[in-house]
């Protein structure tokens, strides 16, 4: 609820036009600017007037320049005392004015036998107004502004964030537009964008080669960059492993004399059995992980490869076999 010094306000300033503060800051602004003016009057005089005649005394040994500029000195910095002293005064003064004119002058009532007289003030253009009837509001009416309130608000959520959207959607489109991809609608989701740019890139990616983004772009265009669109990649490779083959043959000519010359270690030599000796480690971790024993052969044949079982797993299916009703062979199990 308004407070009593709001209501007055509200009255004066609908009277007025403006409101009471307007007018004191226009009459102190009006001071200001005339103490302003006035006080650059008085520093321009100063400072035209002979040095001599404004009561300055030259010392022996100073020269004519350094005693105008001790005096113009000696004049800027008074001028700022009074300038300061100005603006002091007026501000301390005006404070006052300003105060006495909200409280007895620009107000409705200033006694306390006048307090509520702006609710019974009426002005000219509210005088051919008809003032309907009051009527309480019901509850349910209440419950109906309350509710279209907060639809508001939610609509008012949505259109931002659907503005939001837009604008996120339109810098995507800005992004794609350079590598020749055009939206059909700038209002689209980024489902739909998504879908758009990989259908848009299987076309692409049938018409054009490789890398053709890299001619078809704005700024290719400034620097004059224009890709053929014939293009033969196999021919072109054809050809330039053709242009290859006489160099290659030249570096085969020039090594052949060099494989002859280098040396070639021995049979019995340090480096031959270090190789024979890695391939033979090698070679039993390979059969080992493959289940195959190195070293072990059935009559001359060697065993197949699988997994290694042990005489108990042995023992463990004979068992079962003979609780199955087959017969058991003691020899083998021996073995």
């Amino acid at each position: 609820m308004p407070s009593p010094d709001q209501i007055k306000t509200a009255l004066l300033t609908e009277h007025f036009r403006y409101t009471p503060l307007t007018l004191l800051d226009d009459i102190i602004n009006t001071v200001n600017e005339l103490v302003f003016q006035a006080v650059n009057e008085i520093e321009d005089s100063l400072l035209n007037t002979d040095s001599e005649t404004l009561g300055f005394t030259k010392a022996e040994g100073v020269s004519d320049a350094d005693f105008d500029a001790i005096a113009r000195t000696e004049v800027e910095a008074g001028i700022v005392q009074l300038e300061s002293l100005l603006n002091s005064t007026i501000d301390k003064n005006f404070d006052k004015l300003e105060i006495y004119t909200l409280r007895n002058l620009l107000t409705v009532s200033n006694v306390k036998q006048d307090e509520g007289l702006e609710n019974w003030v009426m002005l000219d253009h509210y005088r051919e107004m008809d003032q309907a009837d009051h009527k309480p509001v019901d509850d349910s009416t209440l419950d109906a502004l309350t509710a279209l309130r907060k639809r508001a608000q939610e609509t008012e959520k949505l259109h931002r964030a659907l503005k939001a959207e837009v604008a996120r959607n339109e810098a995507l489109l800005a992004r794609l537009r350079p590598i020749g991809i055009e939206a059909q609608s700038t209002r689209q989701s980024t489902g739909s964008i998504d879908q758009s740019f990989a259908s848009a890139s299987v076309v692409a990616a049938q018409d054009q080669p490789s890398f053709s983004f890299l001619s078809s772009t704005p700024a290719a265009s400034e620097l004059e960059i224009v890709a053929k669109r014939e293009s033969q990649p196999l021919t072109q490779n054809t050809k330039f492993t053709l242009t290859q083959l006489t160099a290659l043959k030249r570096l085969l000519d020039d090594l052949r004399p060099h494989l002859a010359n280098f040396p070639r270690p021995g049979l019995g030599s340090e480096a031959h059995k270090t190789r024979d000796a890695y391939i033979e480690s090698q070679t039993r971790n390979a059969m080992a992980r493959n289940g195959i024993e190195p070293g072990k052969s059935q009559g001359g044949v060697a065993l197949t490869a699988g997994r290694a079982v042990s005489a108990e797993e042995v023992k463990a299916l004979e068992a079962m076999a003979g609780a199955l009703g087959g017969e058991s062979h003691p020899d083998r199990m021996e073995e």
